[in-house]
């Protein structure tokens, strides 16, 4: 097993085969910024632009950044800061309508 922090690729062999995978998979983490602090991957960011997680680009910046990313407390009250807007407003709701018959 090999990693390329340059290229972002991660390489696992074994004695038939090399595989290739990539050190980032952000767009599991949904599409909020909460979820995507919360998985604490180092290869993710929040783009609060572009409104999603994304690969950290080779290279960049962490400390003069506009990425949005707390490795050390998974503290995601940064959403709210990012967001200029409360948690609360960002989440969902739901509401569920039950109609119970009776077996008579």
């Amino acid at each position: 097993m090999a990693i390329n922090s340059q290229k972002g690729h991660l390489y696992v062999g074994t004695a038939m085969e090399v595989q290739r995978l990539p050190l980032a998979d952000c767009s599991r983490y949904g599409n909020t910024c909460r979820e995507c602090i919360l998985s604490r991957d180092p290869y993710c960011g929040w783009d609060k632009a572009r409104r999603r997680c994304i690969a950290i680009p080779p290279g960049y910046n962490v400390t003069s950044g506009t990425l949005i990313q707390n490795l050390d407390s998974s503290n995601s009250s940064v959403c709210e800061e990012a967001a200029g807007e409360p948690l609360s407003t960002l989440s969902h709701s739901l509401s569920l309508s039950v109609l119970i018959k009776p077996k008579w």
